[in-house]
């Protein structure tokens, strides 16, 4: 394994993740990823390798919700979206996530929900992720 961390001037290990992986068999078969990160340490995008760790088979990329409504509350790394391509950058799927969508979506409010916070986190309180 690979590995980074937020500051890696420091002589101590600051937030440390994993960069790349390496596994081997006893036949000499390998499997290799890499993870590029964004900000708050989240990854963003991993890459998976063929057997001869050069060929890129897939890439994983991920969007976060970066709306202040959230970070202002220090709700961070909510998925916005993830998408998978192939090697050759071919997309083959796509989700999208949404998180307290301002449309019922078959849900109909009841009332307030007991304990729950609706001073700061009511219903005004949506994200649609655009991906």
């Amino acid at each position: 394994m690979s590995w980074t961390q937020d500051d890696t001037g420091l002589s101590y290990q600051k937030n440390p993740r994993v960069t790349e992986t390496n596994i081997y068999d006893s036949d000499g078969n390998r499997k290799r990823a890499t993870i590029d990160y964004t900000s708050f340490g989240l990854p963003s995008d991993v890459y998976e390798y063929a057997a001869d760790g050069a060929t890129q088979l897939r890439r994983t990329h991920t969007d976060y919700c970066w709306d202040s409504a959230y970070l202002d509350r220090r709700i961070i790394g909510l998925p916005a979206g993830r998408l998978v391509y192939d090697g050759s950058g071919t997309l083959f799927s796509k989700i999208a996530y949404a998180y307290d969508g301002s449309d019922s979506r078959g849900f109909t409010a009841v009332g307030p929900a007991m304990q729950h916070d609706d001073t700061y986190y009511g219903s005004g309180l949506t994200y649609d992720a655009a991906i």
